[in-house]
């Protein structure tokens, strides 16, 4: 079985933050042809560690709200997975931001993005 370390960065962490943002960025101008981008993260916090217990790979699931080039702020979910970066490196997110969940993969409104 393999050991994992559970060292994740915290949910406001700036690299955590900035991996959000790129992807979310990245997303909207690779699939939706869109220039959207977060400008600003607020009252972002922890909302589970490990909910699943200690033989699965560690999440960190947060929440919080985001300021999107669009204007408004949208709420986000997000978690942080330990060695599921590049080729298994590293920790990597995965997050969904509500309004722009555009082939639904997260629905309703982002809540399969927590846990």
């Amino acid at each position: 079985m393999r050991q994992y370390d559970a060292g994740l960065p915290a949910c406001a962490d700036p690299a955590v933050l900035n991996d959000v943002a790129s992807s979310f960025a990245k997303k909207e101008r690779r699939f939706w042809n869109s220039e959207h981008r977060i400008l600003a993260f607020e009252g972002v916090v922890q909302v589970a560690w490990r909910p699943w217990g200690l033989d699965y790979i560690p999440r960190r699931y947060c929440t919080g709200t985001v300021v999107v080039s669009d204007g408004y702020r949208h709420k986000v979910n997000f978690s942080i997975r330990e060695d599921l970066g590049f080729i298994g490196i590293g920790w990597n997110t995965d997050s969904c931001v509500d309004g722009f969940d555009r082939n639904y993969a997260y629905a309703p409104h982002c809540k399969q993005a927590a846990p």
